[in-house]
């Protein structure tokens, strides 16, 4: 179920935009970002966006973002 959610996040990850919503932040860019960090914590042992070039791209455009960068879950 994870596998085929993130694929189909990476289906919808934008094309072209910097956000999941167009030309500005959103809720939804916060809500994935905060979920594949939280699959990395949880499930380590998984390279998450491996094959998912956009989504990788969305999660490195955020981490710039001090808001990202400070609350990636950590043990």
């Amino acid at each position: 179920k994870i596998q085929r959610g993130l694929d189909v996040m990476q289906a919808q990850a934008p094309n072209g935009q910097p956000f999941l919503t167009g030309l500005h932040l959103s809720l939804a860019d916060i809500a994935v970002v905060a979920a594949l960090d939280w699959l990395a914590f949880r499930f380590p042992q998984h390279d998450w966006l491996e094959g998912r070039p956009a989504l990788a791209a969305l999660r490195e455009r955020l981490m710039v973002r001090p808001s990202f960068a400070e609350t990636v879950p950590r043990a």
